[in-house]
């Protein structure tokens, strides 16, 4: 669309005020925000008392944080045409962040009384109808605001929203079954509902059905028009269906129109790793702790690119780095002390093991640390000791469980095996993990044939999506 409005060329000066006003707001809904202040800056030089332009002056100046400003180009506005709807509409919103709530309501209710002379309900007038209650119930005028509720509430949009509202509240709630049905309702009365559509995707996602959510999503993502959380997840699917590629392109369009989200920076960077570019993930990947140098998951992600690029004193250093930030991040501590114990250096695995459980000895993850030590220092029944803890504290702690069903395999004891990867199996039967060592239990006790039976039993009680086991049992 900008590209399409930079090639056009204006025959009068009435129509380069309106291309200019158009490549300002295409430019604003980019986050380009000099660009658009410099369209505008043109229309108004052209036509002083160009309204749309001096309205979106005045929320361009307020957006920078120039009150100011902001009060003077609306001023402008008001002084050329009082009646504009959309000045109007922003006046109401501009008193309102000021709390201003009396003025606020004037504004809204006049825009109301424009937009009723022959407006039908968009979702313009929605938007203004919903946002008048809040500086009426600023102002305790409850029966006033209650109106205007029940005015949404009896409309086609008023229903709509409030069951996508619905839908959203039961999709935080982890109501997921509860939230599909809702989702379906809304998608029924309106299929291309964007909202919904973009919370069909997060629900399959949150599945793990990644290829209905790509298919939800990918129509409806543009890095000009999505919040960046969207293009994350469309990006975070890519990335579970092995498309890298497609990962990146995502992302760096949208990380050249949100510069300053670090975590676009960072999911670059993963995708940039998943291609092998390693090189060039580490550069990403400190270009977006420039932006948020407390994250500990970007450092985290960080010292993997180093631990592949075998730069292991980097790697150390970036997770000390996230142990500072959280002394609770386990991951770091497992992957910390497998450094030191792949390097030929168990004492200095063992001491930090030591020193983090003295440090807290409720810590499950402390626990699991130091039973992982115990375990490859061939240490069996020091793990066993430390995984059983574990299980003292979090009786449904998979790590652990995983460990023990290993050490007794190793010590033959198949039936405590088969009981560990059991239990995890029952509460978790994609954990890959659980299903390998199931089918390497059959080998060992001679009953592979009923050990492939029970792994086809999990196939067909999953989803058609389910795809770790069937791969296994291929």
């Amino acid at each position: 669309m900008l590209s399409t409005l930079e090639n056009l060329q204006a025959l009068t000066d009435a129509q380069q005020v309106q291309l200019n006003w158009l490549q300002g707001n295409a430019y604003a809904r980019s986050n380009n925000l000099i660009a658009a202040q410099e369209a505008f800056d043109v229309a108004i030089n052209l036509n002083p008392v160009h309204t749309p332009s001096l309205v979106n002056l005045s929320m361009l100046q307020f957006q920078s944080g120039n009150e100011f400003s902001a009060q003077e180009y609306l001023d402008r506005a008001i002084d050329v045409d009082p009646q504009d709807l959309d000045l109007l509409i922003w006046q109401g919103q501009f008193s309102l962040l000021r709390e201003q709530y009396p003025a606020s309501e004037a504004a809204f209710f006049e825009a109301l009384q424009i937009m009723g002379e022959y407006d039908t309900m968009t979702f313009k007038r929605m938007a203004v109808l919903r946002a008048i209650i809040v500086p009426l119930q600023m102002q305790q005028k409850d029966a006033e605001a209650l109106r205007y509720s029940q005015i949404i509430a009896d409309t086609p949009l008023g229903q709509l929203q409030d069951s996508f509202s619905n839908a959203v509240a039961m999709f935080q709630a982890g109501n997921l079954e509860q939230a599909a049905e809702a989702i379906s309702r809304v998608l029924e009365r309106a299929p291309d509902h964007a909202g919904s559509n973009s919370l069909k995707g997060l629900h399959r996602y949150a599945q793990g059905n990644y290829q209905g959510a790509e298919e939800s999503l990918a129509g409806l993502v543009t890095a000009e028009t999505s919040s960046p959380e969207v293009v994350k997840i469309l990006a975070a699917t890519h990335l579970r269906l092995n498309q890298a590629d497609r990962a990146l392109s995502v992302l760096a369009e949208a990380a050249a129109i949100f510069p300053a989200d670090g975590s676009l920076l960072a999911m670059m960077a993963v995708s940039q790793q998943s291609l092998g570019n390693i090189d060039e993930a580490i550069v990403t990947f400190n270009r977006a702790i420039a932006l948020q140098p407390d994250s500990p998951a970007i450092h985290f992600a960080l010292a993997g690119s180093y631990f592949m690029n075998e730069e292991f004193d980097s790697s150390i250093g970036q997770l000390n780095r996230v142990l500072e930030i959280n002394p609770n991040h386990d991951a770091a501590k497992l992957t910390l002390v497998d450094i030191y114990m792949n390097a030929d250096n168990p004492d200095q695995a063992t001491q930090l093991a030591n020193q983090w459980l003295a440090q807290d000895s409720q810590s499950v993850g402390n626990y699991n640390v130091a039973g992982r030590v115990a375990f490859r220092r061939g240490d069996l029944g020091g793990a066993r000791d430390y995984f059983d803890a574990t299980l003292g504290i979090d009786s449904a702690n998979i790590e652990a469980r995983l460990f023990l069903a290993r050490i007794n395999l190793d010590e033959g004891d198949y039936a405590a095996a088969e009981s560990d990867f059991q239990q995890i199996l029952n509460a978790n039967p994609a954990n890959l993990e659980a299903l390998s060592g199931f089918l390497a239990l059959g080998d060992l006790s001679q009953s592979a044939a009923a050990k492939v039976a029970e792994v086809n039993r999990i196939i067909e009680e999953q989803p058609a999506e389910f795809i770790p086991p069937l791969i296994l049992a291929q």
